[in-house]
This record gives C-alpha cells, structure tokens and sequence, in this order.
C-alpha cells in the first residue's frame, strides 16, 4: 500500500509540475507578445526544447525588479526551511539550493548596487529562523510553517506570476544594424539564411534576411 500510495504521489507531482510548465510557457508567450494571440503563436516555432531552462531562468533575470523579489523572499524562506529541519538534518539538494540563491544575490547586488537585497534577506531570514524555533504552535506558528514547508510551490507561483508580467523576452536587446536602418528588437531564432526578430516598439516577430544585416550589438541593461 506504501509503495501503492508513493507512486501515485509521484504520478500526481509529476502531472502538477507539467501543468505548471505548459501554463509558465503560455504566460511567457503572451506577456512578450503583449497578450497578442497570433504573434505568440508565431513565437512558438522559435522555440526548441533546450530553450526552458533558457526561459524559465531568463524570465527572473530580465527584470531587475521580478529579480530582487523573487531573491528577497526565496532565500529566507529556503533558509529557514533548513532551521525547520532540525536535527533530522536537511537534504543535499535544499543546501544546494540555497548556495545557489546566495551566489544569485551576490551578483543581483554587485551588479544592480541593491544593498536592500542581502540587508532584507538577513532580517527576514533571521525573523523567521527566530519564529521557527520559537512559535511553533498558535496562528503565527502554523502560517510560518506553512509557508516553510511549501516553499517549492510559492517558488512556483512565484515564476508563474513574473511569467504573467514580464514583458522582456528571455533573450537580450540588440541594435541590429541592417541595410535599410539601425532596428532595436530580440532576435528569437537564427537560421541560415535569416533569423526571426522581435522588434522592441510593435512586438510583432519579423523574418530579416542574413544578407541585410551588417552588425549585430547587445544592449546590455536594456530591456
């Protein structure tokens, strides 16, 4: 019955996480589309499979502001998931998890100067760190546990809603110098012979001929 109940957990977990990527990719399509249907589905043919951990990591770095949040409230929360741990010790993969939130706030903070962000992290962490240990029963007790225990899907609501409300696609800004003129867009997909570019005032994707362009530069910190 144990092994009976494991696997439909699992099957369940499995389906649930699909359901979230095909609704994060939807989001994704239609926030840098403007929420256009037609230019969206244009934009799919763009995509190849290895492009999701391009998308999903892309949305959180394309807006500093989606960034700093989502660092602000998932290394706290992720840290003090460890507190809650305890003696029975917490997971290798949950450690990992927040050496990598650090090395992300590190670079969030040297690159965009947001002092707030480690400042914010350390007292929210500690605040519930201290709440963990100390409140562990009453309202407060349970809300803070709640939020400890499920951490995994406020991260996913978390991307779910930058998804919605990130209008940067999850490829850089580039001044795209052509024959005809200088154009500003977000090339998607390059193939020979031509590559399909976004343009940064319509936001509608346009086909540009190899053979037109003469340069291409990023903008860095444009979006």
């Amino acid at each position: 019955m144990d092994q009976e109940a494991a696997k439909s957990e699992s099957l369940r977990t499995g389906i649930n996480l699909g359901a979230a990527a095909v609704l994060f990719l939807l989001l994704r399509l239609f926030a840098v589309t403007d929420y256009d249907w037609h230019t969206a589905f244009a934009v799919v043919h763009t995509l190849d499979l290895h492009d999701g951990i391009a998308i999903s990591v892309g949305t959180v770095m394309a807006d500093s502001v989606v960034g700093g949040v989502v660092l602000a409230v998932l290394l706290p929360l992720s840290t003090a998931r460890v507190f809650r741990a305890g003696e029975q010790g917490a997971r290798q993969g949950e450690w990992l998890v927040i050496v990598l939130l650090i090395a992300a706030t590190v670079a969030y903070t040297v690159t965009n100067h947001a002092w707030w962000l480690p400042i914010s992290s350390v007292v929210l962490t500690a605040l519930l760190g201290w709440l963990v240990r100390v409140h562990r029963t009453g309202r407060l007790g349970e809300a803070v546990g709640f939020a400890v225990r499920r951490v995994g899907v406020i991260a996913v609501v978390a991307l779910l809603c930058a998804a919605a409300v990130v209008r940067t696609p999850w490829v850089p800004l580039e001044k795209i110098d052509t024959t005809k003129g200088p154009v500003l867009g977000y090339v998607m997909e390059v193939s020979p012979g031509y590559m399909h570019v976004m343009q940064a005032g319509d936001r509608k994707l346009h086909i540009m001929l190899s053979s037109d362009v003469l340069a291409r530069e990023e903008l860095i910190g444009s979006h």
